[in-house]
């Protein structure tokens, strides 16, 4: 089965585990492994960021479903490219679904799987 990762998503994985780590060249050496695995990076253009800017207008809800736009472009390419949506993210999950999307949940960052 392809897996796919949209461009805005690549660079929350460089933000966020270049920051954790402390080490931008070993996030730079797991991603390559990922992508000569067989990771497609899905760009970022003006048809999917209209999908994630429309996703965020209609679900967004501040204090229920605080879904983030890096989010929704998660959502955008998987309703492009078809396949399920992996996430830890319930409220994710919960818009995903609404579309009809396929989501695997996975454990977040503290183990929990609710």
């Amino acid at each position: 089965m392809a897996s796919y990762l949209c461009a805005v998503n690549l660079a929350e994985v460089f933000d966020v585990l270049g920051r954790r780590t402390g080490d931008v060249d070993l996030v730079e050496r797991q991603v390559e492994l990922l992508l000569h695995a067989g990771l497609d990076v899905v760009v970022a253009d003006e048809t999917l960021g209209r999908t994630a800017g429309q996703l965020r207008a209609e679900f967004y809800r501040r204090r229920s479903r605080d879904i983030a736009l890096a989010d929704c472009f998660a959502l955008a390419t998987t309703i492009r490219v078809g396949g399920p949506l992996v996430t830890s993210d319930r409220s994710l999950a919960e818009v995903a679904r609404s579309k009809r999307a396929n989501v695997v949940l996975i454990p977040d960052s503290a183990g929990r799987l609710d």
